[in-house]
């Protein structure tokens, strides 16, 4: 007992020490910038009352001047559909203006995710050099929606016999209507054939569509549909049809648009599409079909080790949107109506550490054998998509169907040059992040978590994106990590309805000096070892005064009554239902006849209810008492439940193979082979936890 007090009185000088230590090396520091409830970015208002009546005044219909437009359209792989519109605005005569309405018809206003303009003057290919205007100011009505943008950020006028252009860029998510036809899922999209600019005429304009797989192959991505069921429109102005894998009209004009006019006067795009699944190529690392699913939400941590990696943890809850599953149809053929994968682009050089979902960890090995891929796996490799970066596919235990949410933790580290750029000559940084790991879908909401380097101090973050409706919130914090003696400073950026355009970098600028860092641990040795000396210097006066006799062992009780009957009730339900099985079985084989093993097994479901009735009770006075008797019943509480789900998995699948003839026999002799070892392994582990308990009540 005496020596439990003085370890007490060690650990409380100790951290008494640290504390001391971390808050004189803090107050050594820069000054830090206040960041707590900032965002990184000024939004715009919305339209207000007069602004708006000068949008919609009749007055100024007619402009003396005209427009040329060509339209791009584009599915992407996950549900996002982008149109990039290239306008020439030819400004004619004395009018002077200082905005342009760009007006988008309310179709799909309510999935609409980001919207963002650029503008130049002279020539189109000034564009690729300008940053969209985080000026621009819109108002929703019944029918339409309107961006007023100005043409120069000072908001001057500009003057008649001027050109300008401007690139009009937005995202939807999922402006989809979805049907299953014939066991596959068929989309519809509905949009106007062009964007509408108030008050000036369409001398001429193109619309192009694109599907992300271009035309189906091998039976497998997705094309166009077009037929008597499915009819393209507009037909007018087509000069490319579905059988070219890409849609386009030319040469179309449109009167000046003004508010009194209706969504049926102008020309409507009405296109379908189907996912035509099977297995894909290249192990499902570019998915070829439409998958319509979002993550709800998004948690990531970059923890920096200024001595050469970033570790990366992150978590994602992922929500299946799209169609039901059909009745009828085999749930382990890979279909468009599931989610059988997903994917995340890493950065360069990425290594992935762990990858674990509500069940355990995930095998990295992947196999794709008889048209049939592993389930609970991941794969790591070169993106296809992004040149240079990672991406990891991750393939759930089970298929999701629509609505369903599963999540999964990444763990991965990454070289620190990837993100840590320096000044030269000074002790400046700049930290470059994308706040998302996830491409081409959306985000409901994404919390990010950077934890500075020691002795590293913030000055700000830089982040651009186009869409000034979209902004990052900023706090900060401080965490005492004792490991670590001393505090985590951590900047949380949190946002929320990003879309894949809102991926952008952004970067965050600290001061670093390493010295500071060797200065603080040297600090906190010399101040470790006064404390030790002192422990060793009262440990020394105690034994003069005190004569010690002996110590006092405390001998850990071990509660055996409880254990004796969690075990022998355990023992008595796996030998009931174990019973139960062979009836099940003499009766399939006709060694017993079904009255028989009916009632047989109608007397053993009575005694196993009953059984483990006393059994719930056993387990909540084995587990009132903590500790390691506690996590016992937990860990055999989870091995049950893994165990059960193997056997209806099981049963599932000689179903399928007997019934409705989906497998092989190879493959179904396979996949029997590791849903029986699973269950052998969890069985063994179910009676080693039981063993173990045995054991201390034989000790």
């Amino acid at each position: 007992m005496y020596k439990t007090k003085q370890i007490v009185t060690l650990s409380i000088l100790i951290l008494v020490s640290v504390s001391f230590s971390s808050i004189f090396v803090n107050g050594q520091s820069e000054t830090q910038v206040d960041i707590n409830s900032n965002s990184m970015n000024t939004a715009p208002t919305f339209i207000t009352s007069d602004i708006l009546a000068n949008i919609t005044d009749d007055s100024v219909f007619g402009l003396n001047a005209t427009v040329k437009v060509n339209r791009s359209v584009f599915f992407g792989y996950y549900g996002i559909v982008s149109i990039n519109d290239s306008i020439e605005f030819n400004l004619y005569g004395n009018d002077s203006v200082v905005y342009f309405n760009y007006t988008i018809a309310n179709i799909n206003a309510n999935n609409l995710t980001y919207c963002g303009f650029k503008i130049a003057n002279y020539s189109i290919d000034m564009l690729q050099y300008r940053n969209a205007t985080r000026n621009y100011v819109y108002e929703k009505g019944l029918n339409y929606t309107t961006f007023r943008v100005p043409f120069l950020s000072n908001y001057s006028s500009i003057s008649g016999n001027n050109t300008f252009f401007i690139n009009a860029y937005l995202e939807f998510a999922y402006p989809f209507e979805y049907t299953i036809e014939s066991g596959e899922q068929v989309l519809h999209y509905k949009e106007l054939l062009y964007p509408l600019i108030n008050n000036v005429p369409i001398i001429n304009g193109s619309t192009t569509v694109k599907k992300q797989s271009g035309e189906a192959q091998e039976g497998i991505g997705e094309k166009f549909l077009d037929d008597d069921d499915h009819v393209i429109t507009p037909q007018e102005y087509m000069v490319s049809n579905a059988s070219s894998g890409i849609l386009k009209w030319e040469n179309f004009t449109r009167e000046a648009f003004n508010y009194s006019q209706t969504i049926d006067d102008d020309l409507i795009m009405n296109i379908w599409t189907i996912s035509i699944s099977g297995t894909p190529s290249e192990a499902q690392q570019v998915s070829s079909a439409t998958v319509l699913f979002k993550s709800v939400e998004s948690k990531r941590k970059f923890e920096i080790n200024p001595y050469g990696t970033v570790k990366i943890t992150e978590t994602h809850y992922i929500q299946y949107l799209g169609p039901d599953h059909p009745e009828g149809q085999p749930i382990t053929l890979f279909k468009s109506y599931k989610l059988n994968s997903f994917q995340l682009t890493l950065e360069p050089n990425a290594t992935v550490k762990s990858l674990t979902d509500q069940l355990g960890h995930l095998n990295v090995k992947f196999q794709l054998d008889n048209g049939i891929y592993s389930p609970g796996t991941y794969n790591l490799a070169d993106s296809g998509l992004y040149p240079g970066y990672k991406v990891l596919t991750v393939h759930p235990r089970y298929p999701l169907k629509h609505g369903e949410i599963i999540d999964c933790t990444i763990v991965y580290t990454v070289p620190l040059e990837q993100f840590m750029l320096k000044e030269k000559d000074s002790n400046r940084y700049s930290i470059k992040l994308s706040p998302l790991s996830i491409y081409n879908w959306t985000v409901d909401k994404l919390t990010l978590d950077v934890v500075l380097p020691r002795g590293a101090v913030y000055k700000q973050s830089n982040y651009s994106t186009g869409d000034p409706y979209q902004d990052l919130q900023i706090s900060y914090s401080k965490q005492f990590k004792l490991w670590k003696l001393g505090f985590d400073r951590i900047l949380t950026y949190s946002g929320t309805n990003l879309s894949p355009a809102d991926n952008k970098l952004f970067y965050i600028d600290i001061t670093y000096i390493r010295a500071n860092v060797f200065i603080s641990y040297i600090l906190i040795v010399i101040l470790l070892s006064a404390v030790v000396g002192l422990a060793s210097l009262f440990n020394w006066f105690s034994k003069k005064v005190r004569k010690i006799e002996g110590f006092e062992v405390e001998k850990e009780f071990i509660p055996v009554d409880e254990i004796r009957l969690f075990v022998k009730l355990y023992e008595e339900v796996l030998g009931i239902k174990d019973r139960i099985r062979q009836t099940k079985e003499k009766v399939a084989k006709k060694k017993m006849t079904v009255k028989e093993g009916k009632q047989l097994i109608n007397d053993l479901s009575i005694r196993l209810r009953q059984t483990e009735e006393k059994l719930k009770d056993a387990k909540t006075n084995l587990a009132k008492h903590g500790g390691k008797y506690k996590h016992a019943v937990q860990e055999i509480e989870i091995s049950e439940r893994k165990l059960l789900e193997e056997r209806r998995n099981q049963r599932t699948l000689q179903q399928e193979y007997k019934k409705k003839k989906t497998l092989t026999k190879e493959a179904y002799r396979r996949l029997f082979r590791e849903r029986q070892k699973n269950i052998e392994k969890l069985t063994n582990e179910i009676n080693g936890r039981l063993v173990n308990l045995r054991l201390l009540i034989e000790d």
